[in-house]
């Protein structure tokens, strides 16, 4: 399931205290996405990280209670567990890496999902449950769940990575406009690029094998959405060292952003399509089209917008659709413009926008 396919789920199953298990690779977004729900529910949030946590974080901490019966060993909540017990208004409660948890922990926590209570004490009614894990493919040390605890969630639903959603998020987000340009050349690329065993990079493309870093140096990165995002942050305060941004999300990845990056000299002038939208061409190769879409869709505004879409008439339809999608996820007014209007009628087939969720 996509983010946004998530999130929907999770508006339905929090409110409705139905715990859930978000699986997916490292950094694709799971603990945001929860975060998000949370804000927009107007739900308090307590995040906990269970695989640095002991069992005492999710039982209490033993002690001797002194009653009037004499003194008595208890459990004592401390912490995020005592939040739990004692919420008064609606909170989600979301573990983050629980897969990489010890047992001891993952038996702690599935007391509490099962039973929503601990030492006899019931967990607030406000709270609802989720969770999250990368994959046993991801060498990310997770070793996996007890079985009991797997059965604790009413679903387990994976977390795939969405180009669409990705770049709707990096132009909220300020992203560099050529870095979401060169994702709509390389769709494969966030996730994609390898390392084999031995460090040389493999091409982009196949998304089935897990990232694997280099022999005798597993200090590399690759290129997740989050890691791609630093580089992103990295480019914004105007650094474009190949070796630094390497360090951000991988050589390859990197490699290949700085070799598309040089491209933008390349691409026509914005303001020679504006005044010749029929007679400024159309760049042959694929990058330099794509950093082409990507600098129309920075700019596009109502007052521009129908000589791009009258340029864009004579550009293949996959890069215009690509263009008028990131325009408008950027300028969301021009959604009502008589241009925009016209030109999805048109390419209604190969296009689809929300416009109200704009």
């Amino acid at each position: 399931m996509t983010p946004s396919q998530i999130r929907a789920l999770l508006e339905t199953l929090i409110p409705a205290r139905e715990p859930v298990l978000l699986v997916g690779p490292p950094g694709i977004g799971k603990s945001d996405v929860a975060t998000a729900v949370a804000a927009s529910l107007n739900h308090d949030l307590i995040i906990t990280h269970p695989v640095v946590e002991d069992p005492t974080d999710y039982k209490g901490m033993p002690a001797v209670v002194h009653g009037e019966g004499g003194p008595t060993a208890s459990f004592l909540p401390f912490g995020e567990l005592n939040r739990m017990l004692s919420a008064t208004v609606p909170t989600v409660v979301m573990m983050d890496d629980l897969g990489q948890a010890a047992p001891a922990v993952q038996a702690a926590v599935m007391q509490l999902i099962l039973a929503r209570q601990i030492n006899g004490r019931r967990i607030s009614d406000h709270v609802s449950f989720i969770a999250a894990t990368n994959r046993r493919e991801d060498r990310a040390a997770v070793t996996g769940f007890i079985a009991p605890l797997l059965d604790r969630f009413t679903c387990v639903v994976p977390m795939e990575f969405d180009l669409d959603e990705w770049v709707a998020w990096g132009i909220r987000n300020s992203m560099p406009v050529e870095l979401l340009a060169f994702a709509r050349l390389q769709p494969t690329a966030i996730l994609g690029y390898r390392q084999d065993p031995d460090g040389a990079p493999e091409s982009p493309g196949n998304d089935e094998r897990p990232a694997r870093p280099r022999a005798g140096n597993a200090m590399t990165k690759s290129p997740t959405p989050r890691s791609v995002a630093g580089l992103g942050r990295l480019v914004n305060l105007g650094i474009l060292d190949l070796n630094t941004l390497a360090g951000a999300a991988g050589e390859a990845f990197a490699t290949a952003f700085v070799a598309f990056h040089n491209t933008w000299r390349e691409i026509p002038d914005r303001n020679e399509i504006y005044l010749n939208p029929d007679l400024v061409p159309v760049p042959e190769r694929a990058d330099v089209r794509y950093a082409l879409m990507g600098s129309l869709a920075f700019a596009a505004n109502p007052g521009n917008f129908d000589q791009t879409i009258r340029y864009l008439a004579r550009v293949p339809v996959e890069f215009s659709v690509a263009c008028v999608k990131d325009a408008v996820a950027r300028h969301p007014e021009l959604a009502k413009t008589q241009a925009f209007i016209r030109w999805s009628i048109e390419h209604s087939a190969a296009f689809s926008f929300d416009a109200a969720a704009a």
